[in-house]
């Protein structure tokens, strides 16, 4: 039942206008290639940067700013809160006793769609760094080390797990609030690091701040690893308490 229920909310996602949102992804590599064509002074690459590294720094930057964040939250507002607003679990329950295979189904698409905007960033990140970057570099490969490659895994599962916490938040959100006000709070979780990492005391909580200390030796890659397994706890447990708020909704 439930990959049938899979099936109905990536068909649902893809027909609509929303989906668009992961084509957004493609273009930054995009952007740091016509501003290497057109020698746009905004646009630096320097160094001995492999395709693997340019595609890592474009999910970075995304990441960084925010943006991966507050897409995510739309896309996910739309999938759950939206629905409830407009009575539509009611039709799926009609069709499947079991809600929390719906809530299931829902988590499944949604990272689906993370895998595919991370799939669709890099290989066009790949596509730009020999169409357009390669030839202004001294070294042209797809990697330049095991411990450049070691950085571009541990930076892109930091990132990444931020966008989990964030959409942990936001499924809570949407089982308490209405769409705008979940697509808000959303927002502001979104853009709380930029806060965060500017008070002394609570600055460590942010994974960027944690990645920031990576890169500079401060800290080492089994206490990254330690700290990304407390983040995954804290995202099992939004998910798994929206979970049940869920299940606590009258979709009658």
């Amino acid at each position: 039942m439930i990959i049938s229920l899979l099936k109905m909310e990536l068909y649902k996602f893809f027909h609509r206008k929303s989906c668009l949102f992961l084509l957004f992804f493609p273009l930054l590599p995009i952007f740091y290639g016509l501003g290497k064509i057109l020698n746009w002074s905004s646009v630096v690459i320097e160094g001995d940067i492999s395709a693997v590294n340019f595609a890592s720094m474009c999910w970075l930057l995304l990441g960084y700013t925010g943006i991966t964040n507050i897409i995510f939250v739309i896309l996910i507002a739309n999938s759950f809160s939206v629905e409830l607003r407009d009575g539509q679990l009611r039709l799926f329950k009609l069709r499947c006793n079991n809600i929390s295979e719906i809530f299931d189904a829902k988590c499944i698409s949604i990272a689906i769609q993370i895998i595919i905007s991370y799939l669709l960033l890099y290989i066009m990140a790949i596509i730009i760094y020999y169409t357009c970057i390669a030839n202004n570099l001294n070294k042209i490969t797809i990697i330049n080390s095991f411990n450049d490659l070691s950085s571009c895994i541990i930076s892109d599962f930091i990132v990444t797990e931020q966008l989990l916490l964030i959409c942990g938040i936001e499924l809570l959100a949407c089982r308490m609030f209405s769409s705008s006000s979940s697509i808000f709070i959303g927002i502001l979780a979104s853009l709380s690091p930029l806060i965060i990492s500017s008070i002394p005391v609570i600055k460590y909580i942010d994974p960027e701040e944690i990645l920031d200390q990576f890169n500079n030796s401060q800290i080492s890659g089994y206490q990254i690893f330690i700290y990304g397994c407390l983040y995954i706890a804290i995202i099992l447990s939004l998910t798994l308490y929206s979970r049940k708020k869920f299940l606590k909704v009258d979709v009658c």
